[in-house]
């Protein structure tokens, strides 16, 4: 933890950055007599990040600069990219064990410019960066992006290091379920980004990630035998909607041998779930109930279990890691046991309120002091986080300012990674786009200011009805503060206490206004997007004329492309409940 601390005092995305002396000028109205070099052989991701760069230049001023092999004789005016003989010229020595998989160097020699990093990632993220802080590009969604045209192009001296506080960093959105977009926004874990080798790939996780007791010991497989090898609760063995015996040798053993025969089906993958079904039902035999009185938590049983099998693994299987959930009942830290150097401990959020910053919140006050508790005795602790009601995913769910906070929250509790879980199972919910930007662009550099961050991502996205939708998000917001003791989690309904008539009026007449705006049919369809949040809390809140209301929202739903109002129904089975008065989900 010293060095973690120590480098966050060096300031900004934990980097060090200094822009002084004499600028280097790249293209001069179109014309470059620059060159990109990349190592000869170079890995998939420098030789993408070279051509990224060529691509991103032209793009900006016309200019297409040459990509050359290293083998070639160093020479003035390069853009040196990667760890490559030309950096090795010049006396760099790149110390790619600080740098780790993702971090980089950016820095002037003479009138050269090195874009250097650890691999896969980090070289990639130093070309995306450079275009990013220096040049103006962004990247806010799929299809939607911003690469200012300048004819010259004069970048100041830097001398730059950036190692991001968070290691592992998704934003889990259906609608930003691309490579591109993940990797130039510096998103590098979980499965459903197609993150190929040219990205620099991600951190894999296994297909056996989160509750997994049962995959790793199934019932089916042993119950009817030795039920002892499942919980005892209130005096019964129980195969079904509990957890497993973790005192038991027999467990134990089964538990070791399956999990090396998925490291075995799974060499790519990088971390491999042990950990708690998604249930209560923990084991109360002698020998569990000691363990978890010892630690003063229920965590006490799973953590031996958990430690004894990373230890077993670590030198047959040294590259891999193993996540266990600090979750529901057993989210408490031990007293007096620790992590192993090869265990993840990943808390979830689920329980709290998310209309104001976690550690700001009365609500919250277990949960922090859970998270700040873990941070101290662990390295790697991960944050499982929620950014939506999975329950009703079009709903208003005025969050967008909390994030921040609760990013930099994190960080400073010595947390390393982050999985912010969005609308994953639909397109066009609320404010998904800008919520997936917004979060993987605070993820990789906490200290970026969010309201800069909204403002560019709806200049952009929204066009001229831009004023229009930053209004109404600050109308939502500013009915949370408005009403004091209001709370609300992640599978919240619309209430008339939030949803007064006054706010949908005037939300009414605020998206009338931004409709009126749009001067594209693009935008006009984001804001009608936007649009259904109104329209579907009103479906939910009505109890007059309910009939037409409804088909109206679902007819015009289908029309935009959202595909789920709920994260568990398809929007015609969502239809068919509610048409028979049950709800969406």
């Amino acid at each position: 933890m010293k060095n973690r601390e120590m480098i966050a005092k060096e300031g900004l995305d934990m980097s060090t950055v200094s822009k002084m002396g004499k600028p280097v000028t790249i293209a001069i109205d179109g014309l470059s007599d620059w060159r990109i070099v990349v190592e000869e052989g170079a890995i998939a991701s420098e030789t993408h990040a070279a051509r990224e760069l060529q691509h991103f230049l032209r793009e900006i001023c016309g200019a297409e600069l040459p990509i050359v092999s290293d083998e070639q004789p160093l020479a003035e005016k390069e853009l040196i990219v990667g760890d490559n003989r030309h950096l090795r010229e010049l006396g760099i020595d790149l110390d790619t064990g600080r740098l780790g998989q993702d971090g980089f160097v950016l820095k002037t020699v003479g009138n050269r410019l090195v874009i250097a990093g650890g691999q896969p990632r980090g070289t990639l993220y130093g070309v995306y960066s450079l275009l990013e802080e220096e040049l103006g590009c962004r990247w806010f969604t799929r299809t939607e992006s911003l690469i200012p045209k300048r004819s010259s192009i004069q970048l100041p001296e830097i001398n730059s290091e950036r190692i991001p506080r968070i290691a592992t960093r998704t934003a889990l959105f259906m609608d930003t379920y691309d490579g591109d977009w993940a990797a130039r926004n510096k998103i590098n874990c979980w499965s459903p980004y197609p993150l190929e080798e040219k990205h620099g790939g991600k951190i894999a996780m296994s297909e056996h990630f989160v509750h997994t007791f049962y995959k790793l010991v199934p019932p089916e497989a042993y119950f009817e035998a030795h039920p002892e090898y499942f919980s005892l609760v209130d005096g019964t063995r129980r195969g079904s909607d509990a957890q497993l015996c973790l005192s038991h040798p027999d467990v134990f053993r089964i538990a070791l041998e399956q999990l090396r025969r998925w490291m075995d089906e799974e060499p790519e993958a990088a971390i491999f779930g042990v950990s708690q079904n998604d249930c209560t039902g923990a084991c109360e035999c002698e020998q569990c109930r000691a363990l978890d009185e010892e630690e003063e938590s229920p965590i006490g049983s799973i953590l031996t279990f958990v430690n004894r099998l990373a230890e077993a693994i670590e030198e047959e299987y040294p590259d891999k890691r193993i996540e266990t959930l600090a979750y529901w009942y057993s989210r408490k830290p031990p007293k007096h046991l620790k992590p192993h150097r090869n265990v993840i401990i990943r808390l979830c959020s689920m329980e709290c309120c998310f209309m104001h910053p976690l550690d700001q919140c009365e609500q919250n006050d277990s949960f922090v002091q859970d998270v700040v508790g873990w941070g101290k005795i662990c390295d790697q602790v991960y944050i499982w986080d929620y950014l939506v009601d999975f329950k009703h995913y079009v709903m208003p769910y005025p969050n967008l300012r909390v994030i921040a906070p609760n990013i930099r929250f994190f960080t400073e509790s010595n947390v390393s990674g982050i999985m912010a879980q969005g609308a994953h199972t639909s397109l066009k919910t609320e404010f998904a786009e800008m919520k997936s930007y917004l979060t993987a662009r605070l993820l990789w550099n906490p200290e970026l200011d969010p309201q800069t961050l909204i403002q560019e991502f709806a200049t952009h996205y929204y066009g001229a009805a831009a004023e229009s939708i930053l209004a109404y998000i600050r109308l939502l917001e500013d009915r949370v503060d408005a009403l004091v003791g209001y709370h609300a989690g992640c599978f919240d309904p619309p209430t008339d206490k939030y949803f007064s008539p006054e706010l949908l009026d005037e939300s009414e007449r605020l998206l009338g206004h931004a409709l009126r705006l749009a001067d594209s049919p693009e935008i006009e369809e984001r804001v009608r997007t936007v649009h259904m949040q109104v329209k579907y809390t009103r479906m939910m809140l009505l109890t007059e004329k309910l009939n037409q209301v409804r088909s109206d929202f679902f007819k015009e739903a289908e029309e935009l492309g959202i595909t789920r109002v709920t994260e568990w129904k398809p929007l015609e089975e969502s239809k068919e409940r509610l048409e028979t008065g049950q709800e969406p989900f």
